[in-house]
């Protein structure tokens, strides 16, 4: 695959689904104009949806805290002279300035942060959003399991700091099988508190 040639030759959303492809809510939330912006803050992992958010327009900051993932999404960055920038960093306590992006998204991160430290994260994604700033929340939807939350988790959590635009079901393909999740589309209110 000639990455360079088809990030500079064609949206990479229209790729077949599993075929370096960005993530359905990303399409569907960043090119379907329902959120906008100059600025995003990648936190799926995968550096296609960062190369897809560089394509819109955006300067986009990608942050992971596996090293490895990181590397992965610099070289393919790199391959393609993208404006992305990326991190190693603690999700609960990001090395940005507050207000500095119009968009955070977060496939399934969230899902590996602890309980206690959930709250913390809420916090971190309300600040260094700009006011009016949206937060995309892809999570694994499970019951009664002590990493996975169900819908009632993050809607409580963050409904005090975040309008909650929307939710809904959504199926991803995960290590070839179809895996359950929901995502929320979440404005960030202001002020908050």
């Amino acid at each position: 695959m000639d990455l360079k040639k088809m990030y500079n030759e064609h949206s990479l959303r229209e790729n077949p689904p599993g075929n370096f492809r960005p993530d359905e809510v990303l399409i569907d939330t960043v090119g379907g104009k329902l959120v906008h912006g100059d600025s995003a803050l990648d936190l799926s992992n995968k550096a296609v949806n960062s190369l897809y958010l560089a394509q819109e327009g955006f300067y986009v900051a990608a942050v992971a805290p596996d090293p490895e993932l990181v590397a992965d999404t610099a070289s393919k960055a790199d391959e393609t002279g993208a404006n992305i920038k990326v991190y190693s960093s603690d999700l609960t306590a990001l090395p940005f300035p507050e207000g500095e992006f119009n968009i955070v998204y977060d496939d399934r991160w969230f899902d590996h942060i602890g309980y206690v430290e959930r709250e913390k994260y809420a916090e971190e994604m309300w600040r260094v959003l700009k006011p009016g700033g949206y937060l995309i929340l892809v999570t694994v939807q499970c019951r009664n399991a002590r990493t996975c939350c169900d819908r009632g988790d993050p809607y409580v959590m963050f409904r005090s700091i975040f309008d909650i635009e929307e939710i809904r079901d959504v199926t991803s393909l995960y290590m070839d099988s179809r895996q359950r999740m929901f995502s929320m589309l979440m404005k960030k209110k202001t002020p908050a508190f």
